[in-house]
């Protein structure tokens, strides 16, 4: 469980790194909405107490409130040109923001309510919580330090059994906050896993691991879209020899067996920065981006048949394959070149199958 925390927790961190200037707009745009918020929620909340008579005396602590939000508003115009796109100076911000509206409202709570327990602060507590799943020990201090404020505030301010009170709830509320931090990031993290499986499901041959059609092709594309002008590509087409004859006669268990057995030959023969999918029932392909070396495609090509020739899956053994090769520098399409490797794969079935045929593009 621990393991699974600090996984996401570096996940967290990494995916913030990687996108800060993104993200500290983005919680620059989210303090502007608290802030307008608070100023709205205020002035809604201080006349209508006062029109339907909750309150029978004018509370100027509320214009406090409303006058400070106003305060960080004009700060918020002011800064945001400036520490927008730094992610320490939007946090050092949010954090001082957060803490004075908490410690505000909390302090108008105690001034009308002496002789009750908060509820301002500790629902604040849990909020900071949830916002900042990622800054947990930073938030952890952070917190503290508002609590020292809060029981500082209180002592002065409420009776000693009610100091109790609010010393005992903001222990609790400390605790629980700190596990619905681990309940937040065990969540997060059983999701990423169920997201993750579920897009390994969709790009990937169950049978045999290999990525399927679209996946294979939608890489492919980028890789092609991506190169370099005048770099090589090299798109290999490979279908399993008579595959309608081995399901026929050894069974469809064993033709399954015989194309993980071609897929994990594949994988071996090719680097894992290549792109290998399976496409069809008995057809498989391979991109191979960059120079390689001289005689490459005979050499992988004779291996590969080799390995099927003396491959033996329960009575069945002598498997081979066609293979129809595009090697291409000129920057064709990914269409172009399949269009290129399906004629030199339909020569190399014409010559007697088994074998291979390179074609330039």
């Amino acid at each position: 469980m621990i393991e699974k925390i600090y996984e996401k927790y570096d996940e967290c961190t990494l995916f913030i790194s990687s996108n800060e200037k993104r993200i500290a707009k983005e919680n620059m745009h989210a303090i502007r909405i608290s802030i307008l918020f608070s100023i709205i929620g205020g002035l809604t909340y201080f006349f209508s107490s006062w029109s339907f008579k909750v309150t029978t005396r004018f509370e100027g602590i509320f214009l406090l409130f409303i006058a400070e939000m106003l305060v960080f508003y004009a700060l918020y115009k002011r800064l945001y040109p400036k520490i927008s796109e730094s992610m320490k100076k939007v946090r050092v911000f949010a954090f001082f923001f957060y803490a004075v509206i908490l410690i505000t409202l909390t302090l108008i709570e105690t001034l009308r309510t002496p002789n009750m327990r908060s509820y301002v602060f500790f629902a604040g507590i849990f909020i900071i919580t949830t916002i900042y799943t990622d800054y947990f020990f930073i938030s952890t201090v952070y917190k503290l330090g508002l609590s020292v404020i809060f029981i500082a505030m209180s002592l002065n301010m409420k009776p000693d059994k009610v100091v109790t009170l609010d010393v005992v709830a903001m222990i609790m509320t400390l605790l629980f906050s700190s596990h619905c931090y681990f309940v937040v990031m065990l969540n997060n993290s059983k999701r990423s896993e169920d997201s993750r499986s579920v897009e390994k499901k969709s790009v990937t041959d169950l049978l045999t691991g290999l990525s399927n059609k679209l996946s294979f092709e939608e890489r492919s594309k980028e890789y092609l879209t991506d190169r370099v002008v005048g770099a090589k590509a090299t798109l290999f087409i490979f279908d399993f020899d008579n595959f309608k004859r081995v399901n026929d006669t050894y069974g469809h268990q064993i033709g399954d067996e015989a194309l993980k057995l071609f897929a994990t030959i594949l994988k071996d023969y090719f680097h894992s920065t290549d792109v290998i999918g399976r496409v069809g029932g008995d057809e498989f392909m391979a991109l191979v981006m960059g120079a390689t070396p001289e005689d490459f495609v005979n050499i992988r090509c004779r291996k590969i048949q080799h390995d099927l020739r003396i491959a033996k899956i329960g009575d069945a053994s002598g498997f081979s394959c066609s293979i129809g090769i595009c090697e291409d520098t000129k920057a064709h399409t990914f269409e172009e070149l399949y269009k290129i490797a399906d004629s030199a794969l339909y020569e190399a079935k014409k010559n007697g199958k088994a074998c291979h045929v390179v074609k330039f593009g």
